[in-house]
C-alpha cells in the first residue's frame, strides 16, 4: 500500500534549510562550561604599582588581595588596582625617627574597620604591602606597628618571583 505524498512534495515547494537552534544552544553551553572549567583561578589579580622595584623571592605562596598599600621614598599610599589613590604618610613622617606610628594610616585603618562593622561585613584583619626594595626597614617597621595597633594582624608582602621581572 502506498502512502499519500505530502503537499510540499506534491507541489514541489522548496524551503530554505535553517540550523537547529536547540543543537546550537547545547553546543554553546558545552563550550562555555569547558572554558569555565579550564580557566585558571589561582591567586588574586594583583597589579604592580609603577615605579616600585619589588624585592625578589622564591616563595611559592600565591598572593591574596586585601587592603593594599605601597611604600616608596615619597611615603605610604593606599593602592587600588595598580593606581596610587591616597597619601597616608608623607616622606617627612617616614624619616622622622621620633614617630613610631603613622597617624593618618591609623585613622584610615580605624575608619575602614568601622565601615566594615557598620555595613555588617566580616571585619578584615589582613593587609597587602608593596614596598620598594630600597626602602629602609624602619619605614616598614612603622607600617607594621601602625597596622598592628589598628587590629590588622596579618601583613602580606608582595614580591617578584626570582627570574621574573614585574
Amino acid at each position: 500500500m502506498a502512502f499519500v505524498p505530502s503537499k510540499a512534495k506534491k507541489h514541489g515547494i522548496k524551503r530554505e534549510p535553517t540550523p537547529n537552534l536547540t543543537s546550537m544552544m547545547d553546543m554553546m553551553t558545552i563550550i562555555l562550561l569547558f572554558l569555565l572549567k579550564s580557566m585558571a583561578v589561582s591567586g588574586a589579580l594583583l597589579h604592580a604599582v609603577e615605579g616600585i622595584n619589588l624585592p625578589n623571592s622564591n616563595s611559592e605562596t600565591e598572593p591574596q588581595k586585601h587592603l593594599s598599600f605601597v611604600i616608596n621614598e615619597e611615603g605610604v599610599f593606599y593602592e587600588v588596582e595598580g593606581r596610587v589613590v591616597r597619601l597616608l604618610a608623607a616622606s617627612f613622617e617616614l624619616q622622622n625617627d621620633s614617630l613610631i606610628m603613622f597617624e593618618n594610616l591609623n585613622d584610615f585603618l580605624d575608619s575602614t574597620r568601622a565601615m566594615d562593622m557598620e555595613l555588617g561585613r566580616e571585619t578584615r584583619s589582613k593587609v597587602t604591602l608593596q614596598a620598594d626594595k630600597a626602602i629602609p626597614y624602619k619605614y616598614i617597621y612603622k607600617f607594621i606597628t601602625t597596622c598592628g595597633e589598628s587590629g590588622f594582624t596579618t601583613i602580606q608582602f608582595i614580591v617578584a618571583k626570582e627570574g621574573k621581572e614585574v
